[in-house]
């Protein structure tokens, strides 16, 4: 209990828990030169490319739901985002993306409009993932295709998913079988974390912690050897991938096709 009861005191303040830091320069650069977002991005890139269907660009829909100020659709510029955070989508709008505000259980979306539906690290904020599920099918088309990405396994539980304000850690047999019982065909299964990507992410976690709590400005120089280092740490998650499986990951990769 003790862990659910500090996120529930974190995100009294914000559904949020990075919105606080959203209108931070250093901040942003930060966080989207980060080796898991990165890796994740790319990761979700392969799979759409491997997974995408012939479909004319003038009538492609794509959703990236939940994406914050750190989108995951490969094609962000025919791409709608949807956040629930104003600070966010302004942000997103400043760089010419379409974004709309908007919540995961309830997406202002006309039903089966959507082609590709993008959902990376979300759900575990989500007290019922189970509507969130239930609304993406609503808004995509049939065989249309969901890129989806959660953290899994409890026995990962840790300070750090409780600083982001986690709900919980999937189990991925369950979570698999709850997308195939709401509808969904699986098509493609990445165990794309690992070991090493928890042993970065808790040492990273901890240093912006500190940060906070010294409330030292970051300077360009940091912000640079920053960005080197996430280089490194990028490399070292791709090599945690190549020895990965589902029982043992951290975080999952699923591609699933809506079928009626």
């Amino acid at each position: 209990m003790l862990k659910y009861q500090t996120m529930k005191n974190i995100r009294k303040n914000s559904n949020n828990p990075f919105a606080r830091f959203f209108n931070v320069s250093e901040y942003i650069a930060l966080k989207n030169s980060l080796f898991n977002y990165r890796f994740r991005k790319y990761m979700i890139t392969k799979s759409y490319q491997k997974n995408k269907e012939a479909i004319t660009s003038k009538n492609l829909k794509i959703l990236d739901v939940g994406c914050g100020i750190s989108p995951v659709s490969p094609l962000p510029f025919k791409t709608i985002f949807i956040d629930e955070d104003k600070q966010a989508i302004d942000l997103l709008k400043k760089q010419n993306y379409s974004a709309l505000k908007g919540n995961v259980n309830h997406l202002p979306v006309a039903n089966e409009n959507i082609d590709y539906l993008f959902c990376s690290e979300v759900l575990e904020h989500v007290p019922k993932p189970n509507i969130a599920i239930a609304e993406f099918k609503r808004v995509l088309r049939n065989r249309g295709k969901l890129f989806i990405t959660v953290p899994t396994h409890m026995h990962y539980w840790s300070f750090d998913d409780e600083y982001v304000g986690h709900l919980r850690r999937f189990d991925p047999t369950s979570f698999i079988k709850q997308l195939t019982n709401s509808g969904f065909k699986i098509v493609e299964i990445k165990p794309i974390g690992s070991f090493i990507e928890r042993a970065i992410t808790k040492f990273l976690v901890k240093l912006a912690i500190k940060q906070r709590q010294t409330s030292k400005n970051i300077t360009p120089l940091f912000l640079k050897l920053f960005k080197i280092l996430n280089n490194l740490f990028f490399a070292m998650a791709y090599l945690g991938y190549l020895f990965n499986t589902p029982n043992s990951s951290s975080i999952i990769l699923i591609v699933a096709q809506k079928n009626d």
